[in-house]
C-alpha cells in the first residue's frame, strides 16, 4: 500500500510525502525509525484519470529510453556537482516542454526538503517503482551516483530487449491483419453473392459458408457493441486480476513459465540484489527490498519468504533453490559465492548468464514468431479459400 504523511523532526521541521508499506502499522513504524513524529498518516488515493494521464505522459516522453537517459545524465553530473545543481543542469537543457515540467517538480521538491525517491514517486508511473526503490537504497548509503549509472545501463538494456521483442513480432501481427483484412473483404462482398445466387434457385449453401457469412453479418451489423463489450470485457479483466490474489497470483506464476520473461525477472533480481548487498544492506533486508519492487505476486511471496529464511541463518543459494523456480546453475554459482566470499561478485555473474540466455531467445524469437504468424494466416485463408470454393463447385449440382 501507499501511505501519504505529514510528520515533523526534533527540530520542529516540518516534512511530507509518501512511503510504501504493507499495513498503517509498518507505516508508522518506518517514519519512526527515521526519528518524525507523525501528524497525518493515510492511504493514498490515486484516481484514474491521474494514472491515464501519467501513462500518456511516459508514453510522450518515450518510456524506459527516456528513464535511461535521464539517470544516464545524472550519474555524469553527480560526479561533479550536487544533486541539487545537477537537476538544475538537467532542467535548463530539457529538450522538451514536457522534460522540462518534469525536471522543475523534481527540483522544486528537493529545494523543498524532499528526498530525492519521494520527489520521484510524485511521477512513480513514469519512473517505475524499481527504479525509485534502487535510488532510496543509493540515497540512504551515499551511492546515488553509482546507482544512477546502473539504473541507465539497466534500463537501456531493458529498452533493447523490448526494441527487439517488439520488432520480431511486427512481422506476424502485419501478416494475420493482411490476412483478417482479406477475409472482411471476402466475408462482407463475395459471400454475399453466393448467399443471393443460391436463395433464388432454392439451394443451401455449405455449411462453412453459412458459418463465414452469419458471423461477418453479425460483426457488421454489431461492431460498435462489440467494440464495447471488449473493451469492457478487458477492464472487468483487468479489475480480476489486481482484485482477487489468488488469480493474480496463479496468473504470475504462469507467466513465470515462458522463457523471456522468467530470465528476464531472474536476470533483474540478480541485478537488483547486487547492488543492494553491495551498498552495505544486509542479504534479508536485499531480498525484502527486492521484494517490494516486484510486480510479480508470486515471485514477491518467494522472495519474502526467502529473506525470512535468509534471516534465520540460512543460505542465500538453498532458499531460492526451495522457493523459486530457478536453474540448477544459478544456485550452484551463488553456492561457491558464499564459500567465497564473493556473494555479490556471483550474482553478477549469474545476471550475466541470465542475459546471454535472453540473447539467445531473442535470436531464435523472429524465426519462431513469422513460422506462428504465417501459420495462423494460412489457417485463416484456407478456410476462406473453402467457404468460398465450396459453393462454386456446389453449383453443378443444383443445375
Amino acid at each position: 500500500m501507499k501511505f501519504k504523511y505529514k510528520a515533523y523532526d526534533a527540530s520542529t521541521r516540518a516534512f511530507s510525502g509518501t512511503l510504501d508499506a504493507e499495513n498503517y502499522g509498518e507505516a508508522w513504524a518506518a517514519l519512526k525509525v527515521q526519528g518524525l513524529t507523525v501528524t497525518n498518516l493515510e492511504p493514498e488515493k490515486v484516481g484514474g484519470l491521474k494514472i491515464l494521464s501519467e501513462n500518456f505522459l511516459r508514453l510522450k516522453l518515450g518510456g524506459d529510453f527516456f528513464v535511461a537517459i535521464f539517470f544516464k545524465e545524472l550519474s555524469v553530473l553527480l560526479n561533479v556537482m550536487t544533486l541539487h545543481e545537477s537537476l538544475q543542469v538537467m532542467e535548463n537543457s530539457a529538450s522538451s516542454k514536457t522534460s522540462s515540467k518534469i525536471l522543475q517538480d523534481l527540483l522544486q521538491e528537493v529545494e523543498e526538503g524532499s528526498t530525492f525517491c519521494d520527489a520521484l514517486r510524485k511521477h512513480e508511473i513514469i519512473f517505475g517503482s524499481d527504479a525509485i526503490s534502487a535510488v532510496e537504497t543509493g540515497e540512504t548509503g551515499g551511492k546515488l551516483q553509482e546507482i544512477s549509472e546502473s539504473l541507465a545501463r539497466e534500463l537501456m538494456h531493458a529498452h533493447e530487449v523490448s526494441k527487439k521483442v517488439r520488432g520480431a513480432l511486427m512481422y506476424p501481427v502485419v501478416v494475420i491483419f493482411a490476412a483478417i483484412c482479406a477475409a472482411g473483404v471476402l466475408i462482407n462482398v463475395t459471400l454475399p453473392v453466393f448467399g443471393a445466387f443460391y436463395g433464388e434457385v432454392g439451394g443451401e449453401l455449405p455449411l462453412l459458408t453459412q458459418i463465414f457469412l452469419t458471423g461477418g453479418n453479425f460483426v457488421a451489423e454489431n461492431w460498435i457493441f462489440l467494440i464495447l463489450a471488449s473493451i469492457l470485457i478487458f477492464v472487468l479483466l483487468a479489475i480480476v486480476y489486481q482484485k482477487i490474489s489468488a488469480i493474480k497470483f496463479w496468473s504470475d506464476r504462469l507467466l513465470l513459465k515462458i522463457n523471456l520473461l522468467k530470465s528476464a525477472e531472474t536476470r533483474s533480481l540478480f541485478i537488483r540484489l547486487s547492488i543492494l548487498i553491495e551498498s552495505g544492506m544486509m542479504p534479508d533486508a536485499a531480498l525484502k527490498f527486492a521484494a517490494k519492487s516486484r510486480n510479480n505476486s508470486f515471485l514477491k511471496a518467494g522472495l519474502l519468504k526467502i529473506a525470512d529464511g535468509v534471516s534465520h541463518g540460512k543460505n542465500l543459494s538453498s532458499e531460492l533453490e526451495r522457493n523459486l523456480p530457478v536453474k540448477k546453475i544459478y544456485v550452484g554459482m551463488l553456492k561457491a559465492g558464499e564459500i567465497g566470499g564473493e556473494q555479490p561478485q556471483m550474482l553478477r555473474e549469474c545476471a550475466k548468464l541470465a542475459d546471454s540466455e535472453i540473447e539467445e531467445i531473442l535470436q531464435t524469437l523472429p524465426a519462431k514468431a513469422e513460422i506462428f504468424g504465417v501459420l495462423i494466416a494460412g489457417l485463416l485463408v484456407m478456410f476462406l479459400v473453402m467457404a468460398v470454393m465450396l459453393p462454386i463447385l456446389n453449383v453443378t449440382n443444383l443445375s
